[in-house]
């Protein structure tokens, strides 16, 4: 006999009567019951009725799109170019309004491609401010400002080769925070940011905001990864300017 053959004659064992189809329209459970039924008397099935897979490949969405495009961007940068525009990224940070006003800076160890924060910071630390690096808790997925005072000896690689504060470095309070500078995958003029995903400058801000403290929020990437609009949530927070290689951008 068939599979169809054996399928429908399993069906009608159920349904065999106009009364016995009303009854199966009103109770989905029971036509759930016997679809599963007849489906297990299939050659080669189980016996068991398997959900249908998931696919294995995320759905696309802006984000995601906007990320590879960015990626690619920064991919074509040679480490030449890259060398270029944090030199010249460096007055440009220097002569910020909020920067000079400021006491503490929380920066970031760039890992290449990002554009590198490290032209800015020796002078700075020259000027006797306090400039503090994340320290990363993966676990908790948050993390801590940490003092540095020095950007060779006080650096150490750390998760993905990227540079974290010594183990000797002190934490600092948030509250010092005047001034927070954000990489980022992407930017655009309304200052708007694309991060990688993982939400650890997301959160912190939105601690300090809750706490009732705001610092201001610099972006700073390569001019080459500004966008036209950068796709946002709720909880994407937008920086007060974006500073580039070749100046802060016009904002919108």
């Amino acid at each position: 006999m068939r599979a169809g053959q054996i399928c429908v004659s399993i069906m009608c064992m159920f349904i065999d009567t106009t009364q016995s189809r009303c009854l199966m329209q009103q109770n989905p459970k029971m036509m759930r019951t016997v679809r599963q039924r007849a489906q297990s008397a299939l050659p080669g099935h189980s016996g068991l009725l398997r959900e249908p897979l998931e696919s294995p490949v995320p759905p696309t969405t802006p984000k995601h799109t906007l990320r590879h495009d960015a990626k690619q961007r920064l991919s074509e940068l040679s480490p030449t170019e890259q060398a270029e525009h944090a030199r010249s990224l460096a007055p440009h940070l220097l002569a910020d309004p909020a920067i000079t006003s400021a006491s503490a800076v929380l920066a970031y160890a760039s890992f290449p491609p990002e554009l590198s924060l490290d032209p800015f910071i020796t002078p700075t630390l020259e000027q006797h401010k306090i400039i503090a690096i994340p320290s990363i808790d993966w676990a908790r997925k948050s993390m801590r400002p940490m003092r540095i005072t020095n950007l060779h000896t006080d650096l150490q690689p750390g998760r993905y080769g990227i540079r974290v504060p010594a183990d000797g470095c002190a934490p600092i309070d948030p509250a010092q925070l005047d001034v927070i500078l954000l990489p980022g995958l992407a930017f655009d003029h309304a200052g708007r940011r694309l991060g990688r995903g993982a939400g650890f400058y997301d959160r912190y801000i939105s601690a300090l905001h809750e706490a009732g403290h705001k610092p201001t929020l610099i972006g700073v990437c390569h001019h080459a990864q500004i966008v036209e609009s950068v796709p946002t949530e709720p909880h994407d927070h937008r920086v007060d300017r974006v500073v580039t290689e070749l100046g802060p951008l016009d904002p919108v």
